[in-house]
């Protein structure tokens, strides 16, 4: 006795509250006449498998299906519509998938965007008055704009999403614009009975209470600082995933060229998808070696580093932007960052002419120079232009021979890295 009682209370609690995932759609495959939960709007077909005059009916499931004219070329604003009331079973910010089953007919040869699923509010008149309500409708959701409906040999799905205001009273399947308004356009169908009208087959309608899901499931845009794989990884729970890349666990590894990566997560009969951009920091820019000049002629010059558009490039000078010019010797910094990311290099513009220096000591035979270990001595002259050395020398040998040489000036040919510079050196009795 314990035992069916337990069985009778649980019938009891089925009887009186919506599971998730309940249809909340009567007669949703048509199997019943359509009087049966459906209103009409003009004269919609209610048609079973085989052929008729609008072409060969095929269904998606049982044996019946309806037959809807968006767009007719002998009648002006011909648009049949079916309906279904609702009232109470809509909860107020509960998400709601809608969806069915379409294909255009056989014959077919035109079609259009315009398919949409749309709410009357707050009404519960007369079913005969849904007509004149239905001009007020703007469609809750709609197939994509241009996306011209092809498929007149095929069904496929409208699935959508909706949240509701707890307010609707009547959901309607139909084109919602006039036809002074309608795109309709030919389609490429190879029939040789060619139907002048558009003409769609509507079967298995589904309105179903999604659980509990969440606002996201990934972040929008990610900044990664290096060229290495990363992982990609949702903490939401969900019945199962899958990612762009076929992957259908929580987490992947997303390789450096991978850009943009959507994920899909399932609860109960309804799904959500994020898509997530990946951006990376291009990273570290070669400045190159210090840049060397001899003399002003040299100038300008450009420096450059390799950014990505998003990238913030500023240089010690305060000049932002990848591509700098520089008029002068220095040494020139630059940061480069991009969100959390940044680089930081530097280079030095050096002109050699002046950096070809002679450092003679007042109290002793000896002479230094600037970069003394690059230097090369190429000449040595007396003042009225005699060679006494035509053969380069080091400064070691300079400074050996001009023990032996006579106070008076010399004129000093110096090279530093190719750039040659004259130079005077006063010889004094100490």
């Amino acid at each position: 006795m314990l035992k069916l009682l337990r069985v009778f209370f649980l019938l009891i609690l089925l009887c009186n509250f919506k599971v998730v995932g309940q249809n909340l759609i009567s007669n949703y495959s048509f199997e019943q006449s359509i009087s049966n939960s459906w209103r009409q709007i003009l004269s919609v077909d209610h048609l079973g498998i085989g052929p008729s005059q609008e072409g060969y009916i095929t269904v998606t499931q049982g044996a019946r299906c309806v037959g809807l004219r968006f767009w007719s070329s002998i009648a002006n604003d011909w648009q049949e519509y079916i309906a279904q009331n609702i009232i109470g079973d809509f909860e107020a910010g509960k998400t709601y998938k809608v969806s069915f089953n379409y294909r255009l007919t056989d014959r077919s040869v035109f079609s259009t965007d315009d398919l949409g699923v749309g709410f009357i509010h707050n009404w519960n008149g007369n079913p005969s008055g849904l007509e004149a309500q239905i001009g007020n409708i703007n469609p809750a959701l709609k197939n994509p704009e241009n996306a011209i409906l092809s498929n007149y040999n095929h069904y496929e799905e409208f699935s959508q999403y909706y949240t509701a205001t707890g307010t609707e009273t009547w959901l309607i399947i139909g084109c919602f614009k006039k036809d002074y308004n309608l795109t309709y356009v030919p389609i490429s169908n190879p029939t040789t009975n060619p139907l002048p009208d558009i003409y769609l087959l509507i079967d298995e309608v589904e309105v179903i209470a999604c659980p509990p899901m969440p606002e996201s499931l990934l972040d929008s845009s990610l900044i990664v600082c290096d060229n290495l794989p990363i992982e990609l990884s949702t903490i939401t729970s969900a019945d199962g995933y899958l990612w762009s890349n076929g992957s259908s666990v929580s987490s992947i590894n997303v390789s450096p060229d991978e850009k943009l990566i959507w994920l899909e997560a399932t609860f109960g009969q309804c799904k959500m998808r994020d898509t997530i951009s990946i951006h990376r920091f291009s990273g570290s820019s070669d400045l190159g070696q210090d840049i060397l000049l001899c003399g002003s002629t040299d100038f300008p010059i450009e420096l450059k580093v390799n950014a990505l558009p998003n990238e913030n490039v500023i240089w010690n000078t305060g000049y932002v932007g990848s591509n700098l010019i520089v008029n002068s010797p220095g040494t020139y910094s630059v940061i480069k960052s991009f969100g959390e990311c940044e680089w930081m290099g530097n280079v030095n513009v050096v002109d050699l002419l002046d950096e070809i220096i002679l450092y003679p000591n007042p109290t002793s035979n000896q002479i230094h120079f600037k970069n003394e270990d690059n230097i090369l001595i190429t000449s040595i002259s007396c003042e009225d232009g005699k060679k006494l050395i035509t053969a380069p020398i080091s400064i070691d040998e300079l400074n050996q021979f001009i023990i032996e040489l006579n106070p008076a000036i010399y004129i000093l040919d110096v090279e530093l890295n190719s750039c040659k510079k004259r130079l005077k050196l006063s010889l004094i009795n100490n």
